[in-house]
């Protein structure tokens, strides 16, 4: 990710590791994926709202599709949409093809 420049590559790591434990606040959970039950009720509802989805099916390049449904947004607070995405993204990233292929993001911003 860093064209193979190790200080740049394990700055990006620190800040992963960081982000993860600022957004939940529990050093056990450094050390493993994150979970539903990790998530509180208002984090829930973002994930449950189907604001982000991840489609079934890949695009014609073999990419994952993740695409934002504006009309859906529901979330109290942006740390309840990050802690969701995070959830959703880091379940995404699960699949080898992904993390080789990538992700492709539509956004729909139709609000009638």
């Amino acid at each position: 990710a860093e064209r193979f420049d190790t200080k740049a590559a394990a700055s990006l790591i620190v800040f992963h590791f960081q982000a993860k434990l600022d957004l939940f606040g529990d050093t056990e959970i450094l050390s493993r994926d994150i979970r539903l039950n990790d998530l509180n009720s208002d984090d829930l509802d973002c994930v449950k709202s189907g604001f982000m989805q991840v489609c079934p099916v890949k695009d014609t390049g073999e990419r994952t599709v993740f695409s934002f449904f504006k009309m859906l947004k529901k979330y109290k607070t942006l740390e309840n949409l990050i802690r969701a995405m995070w959830y959703i993204s880091m379940a995404m990233v699960q699949d080898q093809d992904t993390q080789k292929k990538g992700v492709i993001t539509v956004v729909y911003n139709y609000w009638s």
